[in-house]
């Protein structure tokens, strides 16, 4: 009984490598990378909703174009939906991404759309699931989201960029634009960024800010936060369930004051243990809170 139990384990299991190749084999043939460009219409507001694929938004030359890669181009690609109203340029895509049973390859698809190099009045970007990707975008205003995946975004000018994911990480770097960031379970690192506010809230995950500038409003439930800047020269405001603050920079300032609090953990402001420091010139406030944590600030 025993030697029949384990020859049909072995005859289902070759079954399955043999399915897995002839599959891996079928992904191969359609996974070639097709392009497709858009005739030349003029817009001033892009719309972009996919379901289950990647997307990624770059410049080009003068030029629409979408490129699609991965499992099912063709299938992809014959899937896009391109519509205008106005002077609104609507690309629409429900992807059925197909879940193989494989031994690590990737079957994920790409979409990456080239857009003509200028400022846009709106720039939209949706995702049910899938990594959003920006990068040398200009627009006044710039919303990108996804349910489930990553947004990464570079070099992004704007006067109002908002990011939003529920489950993936955000990670902007050279931006120069006010920015509203969330999500509810992953890392938020914003770097090398000009603003004149920034707000940000994490329901699980670490906040980290690297050279930034501008008012910082920061909302964290349970995760680090952590800003790190050459110098202190606007207000922070930053509010921790469970978590440590910390805060570094190259030269202590004159014109802050500190307010700090923390229910369960120490708390360190320039090597001085209290929780209030008023300088001569109290022109910037620092609200620091958290409920179990440190609250550290030092010179780096």
């Amino acid at each position: 009984m025993i030697r029949k139990i384990s020859f049909i384990a072995g005859l289902l299991l070759i079954i399955g490598l043999i399915g897995s190749i002839i599959t891996f084999s079928s992904i191969q043939r359609n996974s070639d990378s097709i392009t497709t460009q858009i005739d030349d219409v003029p817009f001033s507001h892009l719309k972009v909703d996919v379901n289950n694929v990647d997307i990624e938004l770059v410049p080009s030359e003068g030029e629409v174009k979408i490129d699609v890669s991965g499992a099912n181009s063709q299938e992809l690609m014959d899937g896009i939906k391109i519509d205008q109203q106005e002077d609104t340029l609507i690309i629409q895509s429900n992807h059925k991404r197909i879940k193989w049973f494989s031994f690590g390859f990737d079957s994920s698809s790409k979409i990456k759309l080239f857009l003509p190099e200028k400022e846009y009045k709106k720039v939209e970007l949706n995702s049910h699931s899938g990594d959003v990707y920006l990068a040398n975008i200009t627009g006044k205003d710039i919303q990108t989201q996804t349910r489930n995946g990553d947004i990464v975004a570079n070099n992004i000018s704007s006067q109002l960029f908002t990011v939003k994911t529920t489950s993936g990480d955000i990670s902007l770097e050279t931006i120069k634009a006010d920015i509203h960031t969330k999500t509810t379970n992953g890392d938020t690192t914003l770097s090398n960024v000009k603003a004149k506010s920034i707000q940000t809230a994490s329901g699980n995950g670490d906040i980290l800010l690297k050279d930034v500038s501008g008012e910082i409003q920061a909302e964290n439930k349970n995760g680090d936060f952590t800003v790190k800047n050459q110098q202190i020269t606007d207000p922070i405001t930053a509010q921790a369930r469970t978590g440590d603050i910390l805060i570094t920079a190259e030269n202590y300032p004159e014109n802050v004051q500190f307010e700090t609090a923390s229910k369960v953990g120490d708390i360190l402001i320039f090597g001085k243990n209290q929780q209030t420091i008023n300088n001569q010139n109290p022109g910037i406030l620092i609200h620091l809170e958290t409920t179990v944590g440190d609250i550290i600030v030092k010179r780096k």
